[in-house]
């Protein structure tokens, strides 16, 4: 069976689209959730051989791969699709020591963090190796370019191991000269500058919240970040996170919309090449002012 961390997510299929954003109290206790659903018309059976786990907790996943059932592991290195959170100091190492040592194949999910954290996705900004790794987005710009990585044995089965994979657009031309367009392009230069400015907004959100009193967590890497409103403390994993004040969040995200910058309602925010100082200054002034409407409103 395969173990996905909650709050993680790992595209659409039946068999993983579970417990993406679950409510905290449908999914169970924290330390063994229940999985939940993703979307209407998926089959219950599809999670028979599921097992949803808390992420940032070797324990709970150590104890579940010593019965021996599970055959791989699949995570996000870091949460970025829900809170950008880092990993605890040690899960990484302690996750694929204990997948190594039971028998399981470990898959990085590096869809949002391959080719923006750095180069080499997560697993090289925490120097830790998966045996399998996804990628897409950032990998070709945006083109629909998604790519599948990891040791040999395991990526040979394609082609002498009886395991089938297609695709009507795999290799397209067009999406392959993107992909190799935008790797040329990934200087170390490229990544010091949106790293440099995604730190400057980090920091001028941290500045705006403190001086308007408002309860927040700006948390992640200079290139994707998360603002989470009402939480006292980093978050840890999903069950932290999903205490954030959601709806304030989603009235600040339309001050800003108001105001010329469009964020996403999930908290998650990317940086670009094209992010400059003028266009940080400016969204922190947008920050500011939003704040300012919504704390004498009421809503903050």
């Amino acid at each position: 069976m395969p173990a996905p961390p909650e709050g993680h997510y790992h595209g659409w299929f039946d068999n993983v689209l579970w417990s993406t954003a679950p409510a905290v109290a449908s999914a169970g206790p924290a330390n063994a959730p229940t999985p939940v659903i993703g979307s209407k018309g998926q089959l219950p059976e599809s999670a028979d051989d599921l097992t949803v786990l808390p992420w940032n907790d070797l324990e709970i996943l150590e104890a579940h791969l010593k019965e021996g059932d599970v055959a791989g592991v699949i995570m996000e290195a870091a949460m970025c699709n829900q809170g950008s959170i880092h990993p605890a100091a040690g899960y990484l190492e302690g996750v694929r020591a204990a997948c190594t040592r039971h028998g399981a194949i470990l898959i990085f999910d590096e869809v949002i963090t391959g080719f923006r954290l750095a180069p080499g996705g997560a697993q090289q900004l925490f120097g830790v190796t998966p045996d399998i790794s996804t990628f897409g987005k950032a990998i070709a710009n945006g083109f629909p370019v998604a790519a599948i990585a990891g040791r040999a044995d395991l990526i040979d089965m394609f082609t002498n191991g009886g395991v089938v994979h297609g695709g009507t657009y795999n290799a397209q031309p067009v999406a392959m000269a993107a992909t190799a367009a935008t790797l040329r392009s990934l200087t170390p230069a490229v990544y010091d500058k949106i790293g440099k400015s995604g730190t400057a907004l980090m920091e001028g959100f941290r500045e705006v919240f403190a001086r308007h009193g408002v309860t927040a967590q700006v948390v992640g890497f200079g290139q994707v970040f998360h603002v989470a409103l009402g939480l006292d403390a980093p978050a840890k994993n999903y069950r932290d996170l999903a205490r954030m004040n959601k709806p304030a969040y989603v009235a600040l995200t339309t001050a800003l919309l108001r105001r010329g910058v469009r964020a996403l309602e999930r908290g998650a925010w990317f940086l670009s090449s094209e992010h400059d100082a003028g266009v940080i200054d400016e969204t922190v002034a947008a920050m500011s002012d939003a704040v300012r409407e919504l704390k004498a409103a009421g809503t903050l």
